[in-house]
């Protein structure tokens, strides 16, 4: 992350195939559709470079230091965001889980 705030956006770029398909199937599992789960995983991502971009420290933040645990945590602070919006784009599954109080 060091690299990326630095200006050195391979950095990243190395970031994102390593956390990509794990990023994708969470957002598959959270929402009805590819389109919503695509743009759930893009915000999660664009999150992060934007966190890193800005000179935001992770260390600090709920899961210091983990980014694959950070990025999951988008993506499910963007899809629980959508809801209220669009409750037809979750999955049911992730909506009884969000609604019965999981973590």
């Amino acid at each position: 992350m060091l690299a990326v705030r630095n200006g050195e956006v391979e950095s990243f770029r190395h970031l994102y195939r390593r956390h990509y398909a794990a990023v994708q199937a969470y957002s598959f599992q959270c929402m009805t559709s590819p389109l919503n789960a695509q743009e759930v995983t893009a915000h999660a991502f664009s999150g992060l470079l934007q966190q890193a971009l800005a000179g935001e420290s992770l260390i600090e933040r709920r899961y210091p230091g983990v980014l694959r645990t950070h990025l999951l945590g988008n993506v499910r602070t963007t899809a629980i965001m959508s809801w209220p919006r669009e409750p037809e784009t979750l999955s049911p599954e992730f909506r009884d889980s969000v609604a019965a109080g999981s973590r």
